[in-house]
């Protein structure tokens, strides 16, 4: 019986990292990074940095969810063989700390409105260019 045991945690465990990393791969994806910079672009001049939420930040942060939820369900039933939204949301609860970098900063954006509130205004901010620590006059840029 405990080989049993074992081998399927073994399989867990292969499963919990192939879709990390296939995470991984999605988050880099350049169909992917356009499809996210194309809702942030058109959504980011919305916010603004101050301590208020208007209502309409959360009906844009329920799109978010719903389009980065579904693009990457998509995607990882595509590559990780045995793959479920469900069992992974488990696995992540359980060893939270396996998960870091640019997966982690995804997941948070879709698990924390005020992340996502961050990333819109950064957006913003770069989308204007003060993001940047540049200042444009004149059609040239120099440092702030």
């Amino acid at each position: 019986m405990p080989d049993c045991i074992c081998a399927n945690e073994n399989k867990e465990n292969l499963l919990f990292d192939q879709t990390v990393g296939a995470l991984q791969e999605i988050l880099i994806d350049p169909d992917f990074t356009k499809m996210q910079n194309e809702f942030l672009d058109k959504n980011c001049d919305e916010f603004e940095d101050n301590k208020e939420n208007k209502l309409s930040y959360t009906k844009i942060f329920k799109e978010y969810v719903e389009l980065v939820e579904s693009v990457l369900d998509k995607q990882l039933n595509d590559r990780v063989n045995g793959y479920s939204q469900e069992k992974f949301m488990e696995q992540l609860k359980e060893r939270p700390e396996e998960v870091t970098g640019d997966v982690f900063d995804m997941l948070e954006t879709m698990a924390d409105f005020e992340e996502f509130r961050g990333l819109m205004l950064a957006h913003r901010n770069v989308k204007s260019g003060r993001g940047l620590g540049l200042e444009l006059t004149n059609n040239c840029a120099r440092g702030t």
